[in-house]
């Protein structure tokens, strides 16, 4: 499996948690500023975080990295 292939299954498996987190939360009577506070600011720090070290995870082949 390519490297974005398990990026897009995390990225796809995080949405779907944060989207049956927040209609949860919502249907137990919070409103959605809770929500986007608990679930949404963390996950967007994460993905922040995560984002910065994707590229020293994924590195791009330089000019001398190719052999002629």
């Amino acid at each position: 499996m390519p490297a974005w292939h398990a990026w897009l299954l995390i990225g796809v498996t995080l949405l779907v948690a944060v989207v049956m987190n927040v209609t949860t939360f919502l249907q137990v009577g919070g409103t959605a500023f809770k929500a986007f506070l608990v679930f949404l600011l963390p996950l967007a720090a994460l993905l922040f975080v995560a984002h910065g070290n994707i590229g020293t995870i994924i590195k791009k082949p330089r000019l001398g990295d190719i052999p002629l």
